[in-house]
């Protein structure tokens, strides 16, 4: 990747590294002209995440079990609920 000045990405300083990912790290706020930018870091950050969550060390972070019984399910949180703008009382 060659920034503005020509100079690649990685020889630049890390300020300026910051920099330029700030400009292409949130899609809906990509400014004019460095769609295809935002573009690329979407896709990269996607299949690394995808990557690490689908690896051993990945699952074992997120602590799944699989398909499990439990026995103890209690429905959502009511904090949840309420996040979502639901209640049980709706149903």
């Amino acid at each position: 990747m060659v920034s503005e000045g020509g100079t690649t990405f990685i020889e630049l300083p890390s300020e300026a590294q910051e920099a330029l990912l700030q400009r292409i790290a949130w899609p809906d706020d990509v400014e004019t002209g460095w769609e295809a930018g935002a573009e690329f870091f979407t896709l990269m950050r996607d299949m690394t995440a995808s990557g690490f969550w689908s690896s051993q060390m990945g699952v074992e972070d997120l602590g799944y079990m699989g398909n499990t019984a439990n026995p103890s399910w209690e429905g959502c949180s009511h904090e949840a609920m309420e996040h979502l703008g639901l209640s049980y009382d709706d149903a």
